[in-house]
């Protein structure tokens, strides 16, 4: 009973052992790439706050492009002369092709603003996953190597008790043989007490 359960408290010690180099290996990975997402998340928060710096300048540039663009089309319609009425046309046809090249400008930067957002959320959201796997992993860790230092605690104890047992038949086996000796050191004087009582019966007899 005690070389089973010294052979099963090694089993199952290396099978603690096993899983947990496993779950470090895990945490090793997952404390990498948390550091790697966490890099990558701090870079596309940068370049999202810049870029919505960006879009916000090239949305004021907008508002105030259209706002003189609005004015030069009331001009238009005010204008008394022909020349003043020509200049206005040509200023209103400048600010409407410069207020659509903003509108444009715009757009393009307020879309590439959404995606290094949309890039930082996700990054945060994997680097939280990330967190929360290695909490898990640190928690199979603990509890493996919990595991791993009863079953070592259940070997020795186990392998202790085999050695005193062993000791105790080498003890046993040494007493044993010593036990065959006196029979048969006994054996012997009681077969020569038994001829030599034979012999003074025979000698009484006679």
């Amino acid at each position: 009973r005690a070389v089973k359960a010294y052979k099963v408290a090694v089993y199952l010690r290396k099978v603690a052992f096993a899983k947990r180099a496993a779950a470090i290996k895990r945490k090793v990975v997952l404390v990498r790439d948390a550091k790697r997402w966490a890099v990558k998340a701090h870079g596309a928060h940068v370049r999202a706050k810049k870029m919505n710096i960006l879009m916000i300048a090239a949305k004021k540039e907008m508002i105030k492009v259209r706002a003189s663009y609005k004015l030069w089309v009331h001009r238009l319609r005010k204008a008394a002369s022909a020349a003043a009425k020509k200049r206005a046309e040509e200023k209103v046809k400048q600010l409407k092709i410069q207020l659509a090249h903003r509108v444009r400008h715009h757009r393009a930067l307020l879309a590439k603003e959404r995606n290094l957002r949309a890039i930082w959320m996700k990054l945060r959201r994997a680097n939280a996953v990330a967190k929360r796997a290695i909490v898990a992993v640190v928690r199979r860790t603990n509890h493996w190597r919990k595991v791993y230092k009863t079953q070592n605690a259940k070997r020795i104890r186990a392998l202790r008790i085999r050695n005193h047992l062993i000791n105790k038949a080498k003890i046993a086996a040494s007493h044993m043989r010593i036990a065959i000796a006196a029979q048969k050191v006994a054996n012997r004087r009681r077969q020569l007490a038994i001829r030599r009582h034979a012999k003074a019966v025979a000698f009484r007899n006679l």
